[in-house]
């Protein structure tokens, strides 16, 4: 098989599991790139909430929140109601610690667990009220130069008046009246009015949250490792070579390639 291009490790689509593929691939001394159909990255990661639901996390043990390995394998495996093999169950409860660990320490990734925000299903054997759900902190969209008008948007309805950006968190507090919840909506505003750059150029809050939140530092830390994305680069084809993948046909700036 002719090559247009090699790499070690091929990457399709640019949400938040593909970017920290590349970057865990990268650290251990694999070539990588990342290709998008669209002419935005992020995907539906940057549309999400970006929380990671992650039990038994240290967080949430530092903020007096409980938790069991136990306790997390009794509500994954009564909420999905044999529909998942068990050692995808035990899989993700033993390793997605080790997961939050890596991106909070090798990435510009920062996250907090939400106190307040309960599991889906917190009634069901081995739920919780809160704390397992971790969610981004703010990040300064500046930091990303002109490569954050690269991002995807937000949803509309994250937004306040469709502008202005805010957690979980802080929404929580806002809509149930909070103490405080006054000076959180004026400061919230002040802040976005008061970016005086952002504003001349775009009505995009630069202050990120929830989605936007979580794909921003991921990309900032591909770019520290100078790992290629390519945009408008569509899969066309999977190359099959003795029963194995090993690569794909894509177009892209109109070749074939």
């Amino acid at each position: 098989m002719s090559w247009d291009h090699e790499v070690d490790l091929l990457i399709v689509g640019s949400g938040a599991g593909a970017m920290v593929a590349a970057i865990v691939a990268h650290d251990y001394g694999a070539s990588c790139l990342v290709v998008e159909k669209t002419e935005q990255y992020g995907g539906n990661s940057a549309m999400s909430g970006g929380a990671m639901w992650v039990p038994c996390n240290d967080k949430m043990r530092e903020a007096g929140e409980e938790d069991s390995r136990e306790e997390a394998l009794t509500y994954l495996r009564t909420v999905t109601r044999g529909l998942v093999p068990d050692e995808k169950i035990v899989t993700y409860i033993d390793t997605c610690n080790e997961m939050l660990d890596y991106v909070l320490t090798k990435t510009h990734l920062r996250a907090e667990p939400m106190l307040t925000y309960p599991d889906y299903f917190a009634d069901e054997p081995g739920g919780k009220s809160g704390g397992r759900a971790l969610e981004p902190e703010h990040f300064d969209a500046r930091r990303l130069g002109d490569d954050f008008y690269l991002m995807r948007e937000p949803a509309l309805q994250e937004l306040v008046f469709g502008r202005m950006s805010m957690t979980a968190t802080e929404a929580h507090h806002i809509l149930a009246r909070h103490p405080g919840w006054v000076k959180m909506t004026l400061q919230m505003m002040l802040r976005y009015s008061g970016d005086l750059g952002g504003r001349l150029r775009s009505k995009r809050d630069r202050c990120l949250s929830l989605g936007n939140a979580l794909v921003a530092p991921l990309r900032l830390s591909m770019i520290d490792r100078a790992i290629p994305l390519w945009l408008e680069t569509s899969m066309e084809d999977l190359v099959v070579e003795d029963g194995r993948v090993t690569g794909i046909v894509a177009k892209r700036n109109g070749a074939t390639v």
